[in-house]
């Protein structure tokens, strides 16, 4: 058996050819990966499309949801509009399979202003693991992504900084 495990589905136009390319490749199933909600454009979050091509595709599509982190970008100590606990308990009653997460990635880190062990995502890190819901998560790019003095990554070159905003909010 053929598995795709790792697509990105963006556009409900794209689905006979992407049906075509899966018959013709021989892949029996594939996994659809939503990339988080991280800044005011809604044209990234594609979470919609994903979930129907999980309806389309019941016994063939893996759908891993996304987070959205409206709330937490622009604002060094905001909140998600969303509890991240909520959104994930969410996907898991609408019948998506797991979670895609690339708040590991410098360009997303910065935006979403948290860095991995951050207090905003505990309580959903519980949930998760007291359930075994599947995480597909991107945890960290080489070192001279990070650093704009040696790297040559788009992050890196714009000066991406790793800072711990919620730290000041925890200690007050």
């Amino acid at each position: 058996m053929i598995v795709d495990a790792h697509i990105h589905f963006d556009s409900i136009q794209h689905y006979e050819r992407l049906k075509s390319d899966m018959d013709r490749s021989g892949v029996e199933q594939f996994c659809a990966l939503v990339i988080e909600r991280f800044d005011d454009s809604a044209d990234g979050f594609k979470q919609a499309e994903a979930i129907w091509l999980k309806l389309r595709e019941p016994s063939r599509a893996f759908v891993f949801g996304g987070l959205d982190y409206t709330g937490l970008f622009g604002d060094p100590l905001g909140e998600p509009d969303v509890p991240l606990v909520e959104q994930v308990q969410t996907l898991r009653a609408i019948g998506l399979d797991g979670l895609k997460m690339i708040s590991g990635k410098p360009n997303v880190r910065q935006a979403v202003g948290c860095p991995l062990d951050d207090l905003a995502f505990e309580p959903m890190l519980r949930w998760l693991e007291e359930t075994q819901f599947p995480v597909l998560w991107h945890v960290g790019d080489p070192p001279e992504f990070w650093d704009k003095d040696q790297g040559t990554h788009l992050g890196a070159r714009e000066g991406l900084v790793v800072r711990r905003k919620r730290a000041a909010k925890a200690a007050n």
